[in-house]
């Protein structure tokens, strides 16, 4: 479960990123103007709220696929064509 809140803690600070520039593109592009305070108000909020919210469902997420993981176990997909066997 750490395991899983670390790596979206990480994935969330270069995704956060992202959604600063592209907040502060569409801003200023709505805008016409660059006022920078309400920017970066409205940008740093956004990723405020991704950071949390994101992080929590992909931990959930993380915990749904070892939890699927765990009760399937899938057996791998053997190809006729592939190893050349003849089918029968």
């Amino acid at each position: 479960m750490i395991r899983s809140i670390v790596k979206g803690l990480s994935w969330r600070m270069f995704a956060g990123f992202d959604t600063l520039v592209v907040t502060a593109a569409v801003m200023f592009w709505k805008t016409g103007g660059f006022n920078v305070h309400a920017i970066l108000s409205l940008a740093l909020g956004i990723v405020g709220m991704e950071l949390v919210t994101k992080t929590a469902l992909y931990a959930f997420h993380e915990r749904m696929w070892e939890r699927q993981k765990a009760v399937v176990k899938l057996a791998p997909i053997k190809s006729h064509l592939y190893y050349g066997e003849a089918m029968d």
